[in-house]
């Protein structure tokens, strides 16, 4: 240690390694920076190159868009060198013809911290707009092909697909008020078409990678049990010796390199039991759920089905549906009851009680008797659920998974003695949380009911505090009584 300076020879050291790794750090900034303005260089000078070619030749007054092809082509003939999309990290020509045309006048890709404006910027429309093909067509792929229109009405026809129901008798308050609930979370046209667009957003693309697969919708989005923002599960069918985990990465690389998924939300689960590949669709704000041969699709088929032969399940099925989610205890893999196993328990405990749907007794249903009927079924018995798979063709216990299903059933069974007390009037302002008690609102927003969530009872709380209190305090006077040990030891 300096005796002059007070400073040791360690502290000096240790400055001086501080300054290196900051000077290193500032080596490696310039370095990422002056990449960056390389980058941006060649970004601006091969948008100039794009735009003065397609002014020369596809002026505004060109009778059609230009396909991607016709631009590659023009492209060689003008410069003597094709298209490289991997130069400037996209993956195909089609992504990079059109970042060029969201870039605009600018010559540099729109930036992700100005997501705003850059979307104001496409809505507002380019000078170049009308060069460009409208939509970011799939790879080597000039016109819309027959496969892209076949895919388009298989998914418009899974998405588009009613299960109404509708009663001559029954009209109770908590047989209107399920009434309304299914009717509000019924998808209008605009609904249907942003699914639309993104499950062809997800299939175009899919078709791009690999030309023998195909995209197929499934879960609540096609059975009509959605809620608002649900999200989209979409299953890709490919042979057997396609690796899905491969696959998805592959999906997962193109959606992010097109600007299909919002920056920052592409997630590759691989160490789950079925792979899936998780994002957010960046046009829509949709959450989209991709997996590959995990046969989802087929299910769906059998509960639509079901549904159209006892359309008054629906109903019941989504009062039940916002109730655990109000809960929180509407995850499979939390330990709660999932759509398809509560489907499965309204299957079980109604199918008696619902005729099809042809005969003069399936008018006379009352939606609130059902409800009641699926609570008292499993409001009492044990603690641990066990359920076989209806729609299996082999034995499954998909009940087992609800390891949480004693605090559902402890639920069920609170809202059941509301709803069966003496003197009361059943109301659905007893199992959901938020709804307006005695009225039958059909304008009520979903979403707010679905952003109730439930609070810690503070019992709970002062048990938890009584049960750590004991052992505090008896760890205090242990001590207490150690040291007044000690000190009288030391007195004798």
């Amino acid at each position: 240690m300096n005796p002059d300076l007070g400073i040791s020879k360690k502290s000096i050291r240790k400055k001086n390694r501080d300054a290196g790794g900051q000077s290193k750090k500032r080596d490696e900034k310039r370095k990422m920076q002056k990449k960056d303005t390389k980058f941006a260089r060649r970004f601006e000078q091969f948008a100039q190159q794009l735009h003065s070619l397609m002014d020369r030749r596809f002026p505004p007054s060109w009778a059609a868009a230009p396909s991607v092809q016709d631009i590659e082509s023009a492209f060689r003939a003008e410069f003597g060198k094709p298209i490289s999309p991997h130069e400037f990290g996209f993956s195909s020509n089609s992504s990079l013809i059109l970042a060029v045309q969201r870039a605009g006048g600018a010559g540099q890709p729109a930036p992700k911290k100005k997501r705003k404006k850059s979307q104001q910027a496409r809505e507002e429309g380019s000078p170049h707009d009308s060069h460009f093909p409208a939509t970011s067509p799939p790879a080597n792929v000039a016109t819309r092909s027959s496969h892209e229109d076949s895919t388009e009405k298989r998914l418009l026809h899974q998405l588009n697909w009613s299960c109404s129901f509708s009663s001559s008798s029954g009209v109770s308050l908590l047989h209107e008020q399920i009434g309304a609930v299914a009717a509000l979370a019924t998808p209008d046209a605009h609904e249907l078409s942003r699914r639309q667009a993104a499950a062809m957003r997800v299939a175009r693309l899919v078709y791009a990678r690999c030309p023998r697969g195909e995209l197929q919708v499934f879960g609540s989005c096609v059975t009509m049990l959605s809620l608002p923002g649900s999200d989209l599960d979409c299953e890709v069918v490919v042979d057997d010796s396609v690796q899905p985990l491969y696959l998805l990465e592959s999906l997962a690389t193109g959606l992010r390199c097109e600007g299909v998924a919002r920056p920052g939300t592409m997630k590759v689960i691989g160490n789950a039991s079925v792979p899936i590949a998780r994002y957010v669709d960046a046009a829509s704000g949709i959450h989209i759920d991709v997996s590959v041969n995990n046969g989802g699709h087929t299910g769906s088929e059998r509960v639509r089905q079901e549904l159209a032969i006892r359309p008054a399940l629906r109903p019941v099925l989504l009062v039940l549906k916002i109730f655990l989610r109000q809960a929180c205890l509407h995850e499979t893999y939390t330990g709660g009851i999932g759509s398809h196993l509560l489907f499965a328990m309204a299957l079980r405990a109604l199918a008696r009680k619902l005729p099809p749907n042809e005969s003069a007794a399936a008018r006379e249903v009352d939606l609130g008797d059902l409800l009641c009927t699926f609570l008292r079924t499993y409001a009492s018995g044990s603690a641990s659920l066990s359920l076989l798979d209806p729609l299996a063709g082999y034995p499954v216990d998909i009940g087992s998974k609800a390891f949480k299903f004693a605090e559902v059933r402890k639920r069920f069974r609170n809202v059941l003695q509301q709803l069966e007390a003496p003197g009361s009037r059943p109301c659905l302002s007893m199992v959901l949380k938020g709804w307006p008690a005695g009225k039958v609102d059909r304008t009520y927003d979903l979403k707010a009911l679905l952003r109730k969530r439930p609070r810690s009872h503070p019992r709970q709380h002062g048990k938890r505090q009584n049960q750590r209190q004991p052992a505090f305090f008896s760890r205090l006077i242990d001590k207490l009584a150690m040291k007044d040990v000690y000190f009288r030891a030391l007195e004798l």
